[in-house]
């Protein structure tokens, strides 16, 4: 026991020695008057939220009943700006607050700032159904059905119309129906009302019957240590306020913009344009539409001598209406209108003036068109509708271009192309609606040329020809149908512009626009020096064909071809190409440019005189072909070669899948116009894989081993 006691007295004495240092409470106390500064800011600017949710419904409703502003005048509070008063001629007031400072976070822990209050930013923003309707941060606010809620009133509904009363009987009259009931009353928009509560927003659609949580109002705690940021600033409900002369303008945070005018606005409007268009001793209406927020306007009018016009409004609002307007024997730039609008603060005056009807054509009243059809442009002066007439009969090649109506009156025609053969015309009519007026407008079409071509191959759609008819000049021919197996039509146009060549008429294949014929009777082509592998077979445009015909009329041509045609048969068991080339060893050349010179028959020649562009090579692409894997399944490889004498002859090389080559050397050889030359090899594995060993070529020429 007495062991005991002497623990108790150290830890009382213990316990006095502790209570001798002096207690400081500062930062507690700071604590508490943060923690008072910050509610304090809160209720404040809850305040002035709610003044300004209650601001913008009464802009809406402003909006809404036509109302104006009749005064604007500052907030200051310790000589700072801080909102507007706005003043409206229905004697209602609307104060508006700037945007005010978040509060401050709380004080953070361990260097961790602590999380920004929030504020909630209420707006308003039109419907494309033309109400205005509350949004919250942007989106639409939602009651609990899931519709928008609404910032203006709705419009009282019509009342039901009496029932009709029975006819009397025996001459008695029926009894009146009974009065309808009145319509009901247009329901108030609602006004949100925020509040903080427990340091978190609130939000309020039925005048604080019920409330909806936000977000939490002041910053979240830190963690150990640094003070947390400041909040953000409170954001203002109203970007800012802007006035001139007639209108303010209120910004919103989202950049909506609602517009309110100064004073009583007043304007007209016409459904016609300022500048009226009628035909002498006629007689037309124009309707009109006031605007005003007076209930009543005065609409009058007053005229020139040769026009009379009265003013028929639709009711005694006076507020939309027509204008009748009768003109006289003469319309010229004295003929006008003048509509006088009063709604008893002011008047406005608006002029209308008056041109005579006219149609007359700008230019071009007969124009010519190629065969090949296109486009013609109609080009008139008019101040009228007006229709465009295609007769019946051209409507088969002549139709409206699509959407090419312009303001300056110029109507497109699209017009077919002719292929008939056969000169065509017709006339177009552009008359007024009223059928008044008319001018006319004649449509030219011209024939093509039309040559025929013979060769030993069949023509396709896309083949086209360059022909030299009667002179120098190189025109293309396209290919339109055969005649017969061999002869295709082929239509162009015939240029007689240049000088003439009387000598003959000239076709060469393929159409190039780099051909032209030389004084010399020679004409310069090109070879390519890269060809595509088509599947038995070559690329037409590859084969150059020539035809001279028997004199400057005769447009029949027969075309022979200029160049050889080497065709290399591989087989090969599981084999894939991907090129094959042809060399020459003396470095004659084999592509690029040639020199034709035509002559009758198989006469012509082809000379491939080196030239810059000249390559002692032709490479055909084959992409990744498998070829067959047997000798009578060889796959069949052509290539178009021009008529060369090669003196030392030429190398074959065959690249295969995995750019291994196989080569073989030719002899001296001479290729002839319209000869094919055959070659067949096989195609053996390599080391590394699929292709390319060497096999056996035909021509009893071997390599052996393995590349």
């Amino acid at each position: 026991m007495k062991k005991l006691f002497t623990y108790l007295l150290i830890l009382v004495a213990s316990s006095l020695l502790a209570c001798t240092k002096p207690y400081d409470d500062a930062a507690i106390r700071s604590d508490i008057e943060d923690l008072k500064e910050r509610v304090t800011k809160l209720e404040e600017l809850c305040n002035q939220m709610n003044t300004n949710i209650s601001a913008l419904q009464g802009i809406v409703d402003a909006l809404q009943q036509n109302d104006y502003i009749t005064n604007v005048a500052p907030i200051t509070k310790n000589g700072v700006e801080i909102g507007y008063t706005i003043s409206l001629a229905s004697g209602k007031t609307i104060t508006i607050y700037h945007g005010k400072n978040g509060t401050n976070g709380k004080d953070g822990q361990d260097g961790v700032d602590g999380k920004d209050g929030y504020t909630p930013i209420i707006g308003v923003k039109q419907f494309t159904d033309g109400i205005y309707y509350w949004t919250l941060d942007g989106d639409w606010l939602l009651d609990e059905n899931g519709n928008k809620i609404k910032a203006q009133g709705s419009d009282g509904k019509d009342g039901q119309d009496g029932v009709d009363g029975e006819d009397g009987k025996d001459g008695a009259n029926g009894n009146d129906g009974e009065n309808g009931n009145n319509g009901q009353d247009g329901k108030d928009g609602i006004t949100p009302i925020l509040k903080i509560e427990n340091d978190y927003w609130y939000v309020s659609y039925d005048n604080g019957l019920s409330w909806q949580l936000l977000s939490k109002a002041t910053g979240e705690d830190g963690q150990d240590g640094a003070n947390g940021n400041n909040g953000q600033d409170g954001d203002a409900f109203f970007q800012c306020v802007t006035q001139d002369e007639q209108f303010v303008y209120f910004t919103l945070a989202d950049g909506t913009v609602i517009t309110l005018p100064k004073g009583a606005s007043l304007d007209i409007a016409f459904a016609e344009s300022d500048l009226v268009v009628m035909s002498p001793n006629s007689a037309r209406t124009i309707r009109y539409t006031v605007q005003s927020v007076t209930e009543r306007v005065t609409v009058e009018v007053t005229s020139s001598s040769d026009i009379r016009a009265k003013v028929v409004a639709d009711d005694a609002t006076g507020k939309s209406g027509l204008i009748e307007v009768k003109s006289g024997a003469i319309i010229d730039e004295y003929s006008k209108v003048i509509v006088f609008v009063s709604n008893g603060e002011k008047v406005v005056m608006r002029s209308i003036s008056f041109e005579q009807v006219g149609l007359e054509i700008a230019d071009g009243a007969s124009q010519s068109i190629s065969a090949e059809g296109g486009n013609v442009s109609l080009n008139f002066l008019t101040n009228t509708e007006w229709e465009l007439l295609i007769p019946a009969e051209a409507q088969s090649w002549i139709h409206i271009a699509p959407q090419t109506r312009m303001t300056a009156h110029s109507e497109t025609l699209v017009v077919s192309e002719n292929t008939t053969q056969t000169i065509r015309s017709a006339s177009i009519f552009i008359n007024s609606l009223d059928g008044n007026l008319s001018i006319e407008y004649n449509i030219n079409q011209e024939v093509y040329d039309w040559i025929t071509a013979a060769s030993s191959k069949s023509w396709q759609d896309g083949d086209e020809l360059s022909v030299f008819i009667g002179n120098y000049v190189n025109t293309k021919f396209k290919y339109t149908h055969n005649i017969d197996n061999t002869t295709g039509l082929f239509r162009g146009f015939r240029n007689t512009s240049e000088s003439a060549y009387t000598e003959a008429n000239i076709a060469l294949y393929p159409y190039m626009s780099t051909h032209k014929l030389q004084q010399s009777g020679d004409i310069r082509t090109s070879t390519s020096r890269t060809q595509t592998y088509v599947p038995g077979g070559y690329e037409r445009k590859n084969d150059i064909m020539v035809a001279v015909s028997s004199s400057v009329t005769d447009t029949d041509f027969v075309l022979y071809p200029l160049c050889a045609y080497l065709c290399i048969k591989l087989w090969g068991e599981d084999q894939v190409v991907k090129s094959i080339a042809i060399t020459s060893k003396n470095g004659e050349a084999l592509s690029g440019t040639c020199v034709v010179t035509p002559k009758p028959n198989y006469a012509s020649t082809c000379s491939m005189t080196n030239f810059t562009d000249s390559a002692k090579s032709i490479k055909l692409d084959c992409g990744q072909t498998t070829i067959g894997s047997s000798e009578t399944e060889a796959t069949e490889f052509w290539i178009v070669v021009p008529p060369v004498a090669l003196s030392m002859g030429y190398t074959i090389t065959v690249k295969g899948l995995y750019d291994e080559t196989q080569t073989i050397e030719q002899s001296a050889i001479t290729f002839v116009s319209g000869t094919t030359y055959s070659i067949t090899a096989q195609i053996t594995g390599s080391s590394s894989g699929m292709g390319m060993g060497v096999g056996g070529w035909d021509n009893g020429e071997n390599i052996g081993g393995e590349i």
